[in-house]
């Protein structure tokens, strides 16, 4: 069995119309990771041996024990965070069996709208522009279904990083026959689905540097030097009815997410406004465990929690329902100061 790593990001261009930018074609670009079978511990080791040299190396402030390409981007730039996404993928490139591209070709001259909901909500039609647009937050988990329509015989774990969507048939699909885990962060506490991440990153501007269009042999050039070989998707129309949305209603990711989940209830503030040690604390125990992390919100997260996972809490009404949980769930109980504590030396 090999793990398969999904990830997704923005592919666009654009030219100057009248001095201002005008995007002239986008597609979400999914990737899938497929790590070749018994090499998941030496991937994880060689990702961070050589995460640490290149904390050292570009100085890289934020000791993260996994880095997705945005957490780079802030912190030392678009020019050097290239360069570190490149040699991470360098030094694992003969862990990597192969890499899957996916993304979708629409001309909105040609379709110019995309029909959406029509069961138990009516069917609206959504310009292409903007279906395409829409696409990008569910794509992570659209690419694993377009690799598991190819790779539908093989028994691969598939780890997907974390989504919002409203119901598609693609997804109805994809957990007929499979149980993927989903990773909410998984850029930031999974070894796999940073390095997923990184190539999103890294194919939109090497197809940029060498002036290549979006098309599979163009993702095969620009990846021919290295160890893995790639394959490509483009979904079109004839597959509209699978990753267009049917339905308002989102899908929930429950039963699927990876544990253990650590949940951080931090009163009075949301996990997007942390910075520093909680969050990279948080990352470091989520990834040690195989779990992933995200914050608590009572009256969303409660029905989401399950024996083995980990709460973590800061302030007296946290506490509290820190308390009342742990008398319901076999689940592990720290402040944000234990959990510094205990993820301080896990990834150096």
């Amino acid at each position: 069995m090999s793990i398969v790593a999904f990830d997704a990001g923005d592919f666009l261009r654009w030219k100057k119309v009248e001095g201002q930018k005008k995007i002239i074609f986008f597609t979400p670009l999914g990737i899938g990771v497929v790590i070749k079978e018994g090499n998941e511990e030496k991937f994880k080791s060689i990702y961070h041996s050589s995460r640490k040299k290149l904390i050292e190396d570009f100085k890289i402030l934020t000791r993260r024990p996994v880095y997705s390409h945005s957490n780079l981007w802030i912190e030392v730039g678009h020019a050097k965070a290239i360069p570190i996404c490149d040699k991470i993928v360098t030094e694992l490139q003969k862990t990597i069996e192969y890499i899957f591209c996916s993304f979708v070709i629409l001309p909105p001259k040609e379709i110019k709208t995309v029909p959406v909901g029509g069961y138990g909500c009516p069917l609206e039609e959504m310009p292409t522009m903007k279906f395409l647009r829409a696409l990008t937050p569910m794509f992570s988990y659209v690419t694993a279904w377009a690799h598991s329509g190819l790779h539908r015989l093989e028994k691969n774990e598939y780890l997907i990083h974390n989504f919002s969507s409203k119901h598609t048939t693609a997804w109805r699909d994809l957990t007929s026959h499979l149980v993927p885990k989903i990773f909410p962060r998984g850029d930031q506490c999974n070894e796999f689905i940073s390095v997923a991440d990184m190539i999103a990153y890294l194919t939109e501007k090497k197809l940029w540097d060498r002036k290549l269009w979006l098309e599979p042999d163009n993702i095969k050039e620009v990846w021919d030097d290295y160890d893995f070989y790639v394959e490509s998707r483009f979904l079109d129309k004839n597959v509209l009815s699978k990753i267009r949305w049917y339905s308002k209603q989102e899908i929930s990711t429950d039963n699927y997410l990876a544990r253990p989940m650590v949940f951080m209830d931090i009163e009075g503030i949301s996990i997007s406004e942390l910075g520093g040690g909680p969050i990279v604390s948080a990352a470091a125990y989520a990834c040690s465990k195989g779990g992933a992390f995200e914050g608590f919100d009572q009256h969303v997260d409660s029905k989401k929690l399950r024996d083995g996972d980990v709460y973590v809490y800061a302030g007296r009404e946290a506490e509290k329902r820190a308390t009342s949980f742990k008398d319901m769930f076999d689940i592990e109980v720290l402040s944000v100061k234990e959990l510094r504590t205990r993820a301080e030396n896990l990834f150096g």
